[in-house]
């Protein structure tokens, strides 16, 4: 599970739902939240980590990333191809940033519980990975925004 540097939100709720799945053992960077850390290691419901400062390596190791923002880990979590499921987002711009990542497909977002056990059924079975794939594919063949942008301006490309 991935909460960014400061690993907030509902970060415990989330690890009990999915150690309950008894589907996944979670992982939770923990970020430069040592009290979180510390709380996460004496429950014993899943491995904490401190601060990761070579995440794409732990990313290839996960078969799934569980996320509550939208930011950047999940963005390193898509270029690494793991399949990324959104829950329990933060208010703000972890609200914004799913909605917009899960209308674009990129990733699937689990509103409740059943859906969470849903979709991370989906990804244990590749099939969100193929899925989010097909929507970063057409994502990177869309034209270049810059170039729409000063063709509509009549002003020549970069």
């Amino acid at each position: 599970m991935l909460a960014g540097s400061w690993a907030v939100g509902q970060v415990e709720r989330t690890v009990h739902e999915l150690a309950a799945t008894n589907t996944a053992r979670p992982v939770v960077v923990c970020g430069r939240n040592n009290h979180l850390h510390r709380r996460l290691t004496r429950d014993g419901q899943c491995i904490p980590l401190r601060w990761i400062d070579d995440m794409p390596t732990l990313l290839h190791a996960a078969d799934v990333v569980v996320h509550n923002a939208g930011g950047l880990s999940c963005q390193e979590a898509l270029a690494a191809g793991v399949p990324v499921i959104t829950y329990r987002c933060i208010p703000g711009h972890g609200q914004t940033n799913v909605a917009a990542l899960d209308l674009s497909g990129l990733v699937a977002h689990a509103p409740n519980l059943t859906e969470l056990h849903r979709q991370l059924h989906a990804a244990l079975a590749d099939e969100l990975t193929d899925v989010q794939r097909s929507a970063a594919a057409a994502l990177l063949a869309a034209p270049d925004p810059a170039t729409v942008i000063t063709t509509l301006a009549g002003e020549p490309p970069p």
